[in-house]
């Protein structure tokens, strides 16, 4: 009986091995965009939401752009009453690593850094640190519009020139 458990472990490890062995070092470069928004369940407002999915996909037309929403609420409220399912930024950072994506841009539509961004870059730290084989090649998180002085000011700038009047 002894020999024949050690046989079994000496199996299990040469089975084992093999299949690290097996499994692809380097997978070719697979790059998305995950555009981050809380949601909006308002015709109008997703409209402001689709046209910034629709530039990125157009600034980046070799990448592929998804959307996700924060807010459950609001992708409950989709889902019910459209019948569309849209991720959470979890689910879909997972779905994209299913997929083989190698590079993945995470671009929050937030305006200042608050809850919701630092949950959003707890989420992107978390997956960043898995290391092996379902490791991002790169994971990075954009930032908010408006997460520094200089920001502000660009944007006041911006805001005086174009209500100038």
């Amino acid at each position: 009986m002894k020999s024949f458990v050690i046989a079994l472990v000496m199996l299990t490890l040469v089975m084992s091995g093999t299949a690290f062995a097996a499994a692809p070092k380097d997978k070719p470069d697979k790059k998305g965009i995950l555009v981050v928004a809380f949601g909006t369940s308002m015709p109008d407002a997703k409209k402001a939401i689709d046209n910034l999915v629709d530039s990125t996909k157009k600034a980046f037309p070799d990448t592929e752009v998804r959307l996700a929403y924060t807010s459950n609420i609001i992708r409950r409220k989709i889902a019910k009453e459209q019948n569309v399912n849209i991720p959470t930024p979890t689910s879909a950072l997972a779905q994209m690593n299913d997929e083989g994506f190698t590079h993945v841009y995470v671009m929050p539509m937030h305006i200042i850094p608050g809850e919701e961004y630092d949950d959003i870059a707890g989420l992107v730290n978390g997956f960043a640190a898995v290391k092996g084989k379902y490791e991002f090649k790169e994971l990075k998180l954009g930032r908010p519009y408006l997460s520094s002085a200089a920001d502000c000011d660009l944007m006041a700038d911006i805001l005086m020139k174009r209500f100038a009047k």
